[in-house]
C-alpha cells in the first residue's frame, strides 16, 4: 500500500524551541525537505508527543498524528539526529542496521503497528499499518510469507470525546516449517476534552507465538530441536494534560513470557512474569520547564523442567530534569538513579549550558556518576572488599553552522574516574579497584547536507590511562581496548529518485590489548574497513539492494583472539503487493 503526497514533520532538537521544523513531501521514492515555521497547534501536538518519546527507548517511538497520515519517529542508535519517515521508505545512512521494532502504542487518535526484523544496507524499509487504514496484506520476503488482517476497526467521535477499538491478526511462515510467527493484538483508546483539560485512556495488549528453527542455520549446529515461545501482554494507561503547560502520564503493564525448548531430548520449560509501573509529570512555563519520571519493574522467573525453581528481580529507576531558556543562554540540569535488587545500583547528575550567538553555539557540561559493585564483581575479587566506582565528566565545545548545508562541531573532554572497577585477565582473574584513571581527548565532526548528497566526517582522539592500579593497570598503563585515534567518514548520493549509493569508511589506530596465550600487554591491530552499498527501486513495489562489507578484506582482531569477518557481498530483492 503506497501513500502519495503525504506530509510528515521533523523538529530538530536544536531548533524546536524556535518553532522551526522540516517538512517532508513524498514524491515518488524520494522525500523533498524544506525548513518551515510551525504553527502553535502543530507545536502543541509535537510537544505532547515529546513527553512520551523521552520515556521510550532511544531507538524508536512511533507516531501518526498529522491529519491521519502515517509516519514514524526514529531516534538513531548511532546518530544524534531525529527523523520522521513515511511508509515503505529506507533509513538514511547514520542509523543502525539492526533495529528490531515491535509494537509501540502511543496516546493519539491513531496507533501504529510496525513489523519486526528490519534489515537492509541502509537500515531497513518500513511497513506501517494504522488502525484507520483497513486493508489486507500478503507478502513474500526473505523466504517467508504471511498476512495481516484486521477483525475489528471501530471509531466513534463526538465534539468533546473520541473512542477507537482495533483488533488485528498477523501470521508469518518461513520456508523452514519450524520457524513461524502468530500474533493477535488489540488497542482501545478513549479521549475526552473538558474545559482546558484533556483526559485519555488507552489499553493495549497482544498475544504472540513464535516457533524458532531447529535445523542447522548458516552452517552452525542447531542449538535446539525446537523452541516454542508464547507471550501475553496487557497495558492500560492514563494521560491528563492542561493546555501546553501540564502533562501527567501513567501506565501499568503485565506480561507473561512462556518458552519451551527441546535439546538432545532434554525439555526446558520457563515462565517469566513481568509487572511494570511508570509515571511521568511535565510542566512547562515561558522560560522554565521540568519533568519527573519514575519506573518500577518486578520480574519473576519460574522453571518447571528439568528442575523446579523461581527467582525474582526488582528494579527502580527515577529521573528528574529541569531546563531554563533565555534569549541567548540555555541551562539544563538532570539527575537519575537506578537500583536493581540482584545486581547493581547507579546514580548520576549533570549540568549543561549553551549560548546561541548567531551561527555559533558554544556549550559546556559537567556530570558526576556513581556505580556500585555487582555480586559478580565481589565473587571474582580476591580481597572481596571493592569500593564504589565514581566518575567526573566534563566537556567544552562549539557548534558552528558554516552555511545552510555545512555544520562543524569541535569538543574537548576530560574525565576522571576514582576506584574504577576492572578485571585482570590473568589467572586467577582478580577484580579490583583502579585507584584513579583519566580519560581525555578531542572530538570533531563535519556534516554536509546538500540536495541529493549527505556526507559526514568524524575524528576522535582518546587517551585513557590508569594513574594508580594493580596488574596490567600499574601506574601510567593505558586502559585496554580503547583506540587512541578513530576516524569515520561516509557519503550517500541519490542519483535519481530510484537509485542511490553510499560508502562508509572506518579507521582505528593505536590500541592496547592482552595476548590470550601469554597474558601480556600487546599492541592491538590497527583497522581500516570499507563498506559500499546501493539500492534501486525497479518499481514502487520492487526494491533491489546490494552491499559489500570489509571491501579491503582487512584481516584484524578487534579483540585479540577473535577474528573479524572477511570480505563479504550481499544482494537482495524485495517485493511487496
Amino acid at each position: 500500500m503506497l501513500f502519495l503526497h503525504v506530509q510528515a514533520w521533523e523538529v530538530e532538537p536544536a531548533t524546536k524551541d524556535k518553532l522551526t521544523a522540516y517538512k517532508y513531501v513524498e514524491e515518488g521514492q524520494q522525500l523533498a525537505q524544506e525548513a518551515i515555521p510551525l504553527d502553535s497547534n502543530t507545536y502543541q501536538q509535537w510537544n505532547s508527543l515529546e513527553a512520551m518519546l523521552n520515556q521510550l527507548p532511544s531507538v524508536c517511538a512511533i507516531s501518526s498524528f498529522y491529519g491521519g497520515n502515517t509516519s514514524l519517529f526514529v531516534r538513531g542508535a548511532n546518530s544524534n539526529h531525529n527523523a520522521v519517515f513515511l511508509n515503505k521508505r529506507s533509513f538514511p545512512s547514520g542509523f543502525a542496521n539492526d533495529f528490531n521494532f515491535s509494537h509501540f502504542p502511543i496516546f493519539d487518535s491513531d496507533s501504529v503497528l510496525l513489523k519486526t526484523d528490519i534489515q537492509s544496507p541502509i537500515g531497513g524499509t518500513l511497513e506501517i499499518t494504522t488502525g484507520p487504514a483497513s486493508f489486507n496484506e500478503v507478502g513474500i520476503e526473505g523466504g517467508s510469507f504471511g498476512f495481516h488482517r484486521e477483525h475489528v476497526n471501530f471509531s466513534k467521535t463526538t465534539p468533546t470525546s473520541q473512542f477507537h477499538l482495533w483488533l488485528s491478526e498477523t501470521q508469518t511462515q518461513n520456508v523452514d516449517p519450524h520457524n513461524a510467527y502468530k500474533g493477535r493484538s488489540f488497542w482501545a483508546h478513549w479521549r475526552r476534552i473538558k474545559d482546558a483539560y484533556t483526559y485519555e485512556l488507552l489499553s493495549y495488549g497482544y498475544y504472540e507465538q513464535i516457533e524458532l528453527p531447529g535445523p542447522r542455520v548458516s552452517g552452525f549446529p542447531r542449538l535446539a530441536d525446537y523452541q516454542d515461545r508464547q507471550t501475553y501482554l496487557i497495558s492500560p494507561g492514563l494521560q491528563i494534560s492542561a493546555e501546553k503547560r501540564y502533562r501527567l502520564f501513567a501506565h501499568y503493564a503485565f506480561s507473561l513470557d512462556s518458552m519451551d525448548s527441546l535439546a538432545s531430548n532434554n525439555l526446558v520449560q520457563n515462565e517469566t512474569f513481568n509487572h511494570e509501573a511508570f509515571a511521568a509529570f511535565k510542566w512547562k512555563g515561558q522560560t522554565l520547564a521540568t519533568s519527573t519520571s519514575l519506573r518500577a519493574l518486578s520480574q519473576c522467573l519460574q522453571q518447571s523442567q528439568p528442575t523446579s525453581f523461581d527467582t525474582t528481580w526488582n528494579s527502580l529507576h527515577a529521573q528528574q530534569s529541569c531546563t531554563w531558556k533565555g534569549d541567548l543562554l540555555q541551562i539544563k540540569a538532570n539527575t537519575g538513579a537506578f537500583r536493581h535488587s540482584q545486581f547493581s545500583s547507579d546514580w548520576s547528575c549533570g549540568l549543561r549550558a549553551e549560548v546561541t550567538l548567531g551561527s555559533w553555539t558554544p556549550f559546556a557540561s559537567f556530570a558526576r556518576s556513581i556505580h556500585y559493585p555487582t555480586p559478580n564483581d565481589f565473587l571474582y575479587s580476591q580481597s572481596h572488599s571493592l569500593k564504589t566506582e565514581k566518575a567526573y565528566r566534563s566537556q567544552m565545545g562549539i557548534k558552528i553552522a558554516l552555511n545552510d548545508t555545512l555544520q562543524l562541531s569541535l569538543c574537548g573532554f576530560y574525565n576522571v574516574l576514582f576506584d574504577l572497577i576492572e578485571c585482570d585477565p590473568f589467572p586467577p582473574y582478580d577484580t579490583y579497584n583502579v585507584a584513579k584513571a583519566n580519560i581525555y581527548g578531542l572530538e570533531s565532526s563535519l556534516v554536509l547536507k546538500k540536495e541529493a548528497l549527505n556526507a559526514y566526517l568524524n575524528c576522535t582522539y582518546w587517551h585513557a590511562y590508569a594513574k594508580d592500579g594493580l596488574g596490567v593497570y600499574q601506574n601510567g598503563n593505558r586502559l585496554l581496548r580503547r583506540p587512541k585515534y578513530k576516524l569515520t567518514t561516509g557519503a550517500q548520493y541519490a542519483f535519481t529518485r530510484a537509485l542511490s549509493a553510499g560508502i562508509d569508511l572506518s579507521f582505528r589506530k593505536d590500541i592496547i590489548d592482552i595476548d590470550p596465550s601469554t597474558y601480556q600487554r600487546i599492541s592491538g591491530d590497527d583497522t581500516l574497513t570499507l563498506r559500499i552499498y546501493t539500492t534501486y527501486f525497479i518499481t514502487p513495489e520492487l526494491l533491489l539492494s546490494a552491499h559489500v562489507e570489509n571491501l579491503l578484506n582487512d584481516k584484524y582482531q578487534e579483540i585479540r583472539g577473535y577474528n573479524s569477518l572477511p570480505l563479504q557481498a550481499y544482494v537482495g530483492i524485495k517485493y511487496r503487493f
